[in-house]
């Protein structure tokens, strides 16, 4: 769950939706050279398709000892491991390349978690981790044992710069909700090109500088829901909540810098 307002209404938006708003932000990305067609779409599937794991989570949200709903970036630690397992496992069901994009992006994200974690957290995440990453190596082996196209897929560097897209496109849609402070980002690829971005802006408008897209300036939205401040009674009762709620769509213009 993502929050981007708490007063005088809470203001939800479902963690699939977010990864749908990414997915629409990388259909308008520059095609990395080095990815044909065909692995590019696939590639934008996966991006929309890397919360996925949040689906049944979100059908009774998790609430914090006050009865107020826990935002994805304080979700126990426990809960948080299981969507990623969740996550990575329906990605690869679908496309053996987007499970191991999704594999990815979780094991870059999880590890640099796991300093900020309490000890016991940090054992559940060295678990976790030695899990994804024989899950990471039964995904290449598919692939590796398909046609020529997937074996590219599977190998480095490309799949380093791969993930490194990935990432950033999970971000920028995450500053865009207010989630992240993002200002630079590390080398990222498209076109013929791999550079640092810079991203700034605030509200509605956000600017991206050099510009990686193939459009000169686009909006992208994403459905939020409103409902009451809170606290609620348990997960059921947000939940009940949130089916009835009066639905609201957030948007932002990108363009390039002045």
């Amino acid at each position: 769950m993502i929050i981007p307002e708490r007063e005088p209404k809470l203001v939800l938006v479902r963690q699939p939706e977010h990864a749908k708003m990414s997915g629409r932000i990388a259909r308008r990305w520059q095609r990395p050279a080095w990815l044909t067609p065909g692995a590019w779409k696939r590639f934008v599937e996966a991006v929309r398709r890397h919360d996925d794991g949040w689906i049944s989570e979100e059908a009774r949200p998790a609430l914090d000892p006050r009865g107020f709903p826990y935002d994805f970036l304080r979700l126990p630690p426990g809960r948080h491991l299981a969507v990623w397992k969740r996550s990575v496992r329906l990605a690869g069901r679908a496309d053996p390349w987007g499970g191991l994009l999704v594999a990815g992006h979780a094991r870059w994200l999880t590890g640099m978690s796991r300093g900020r974690a309490a000890s016991a957290g940090q054992n559940a995440i060295d678990r976790f981790l030695e899990g994804l990453d024989a899950e990471i190596e039964r995904l290449k082996r598919i692939l590796q044992s398909g046609p020529p196209s997937d074996r590219i897929l599977a190998a480095s560097p490309g799949l380093s710069s791969a993930r490194r897209l990935f990432s950033l496109l999970d971000s920028l849609s995450l500053r865009l909700l207010g989630a992240i402070g993002l200002e630079t980002t590390g080398p990222v690829c498209f076109g013929e090109r791999e550079e640092r971005l810079s991203i700034a802006g605030d509200g509605q408008r956000f600017s991206v500088d050099p510009w990686p897209f193939r459009a000169p300036a686009f909006r992208v939205a994403v459905t939020a829901c409103e409902v009451a401040p809170g606290p609620y009674r348990d997960p059921g009762s947000l939940a009940k909540a949130m089916a009835r709620a009066r639905r609201r769509t957030l948007r932002w213009e990108l363009g390039g810098s002045a």
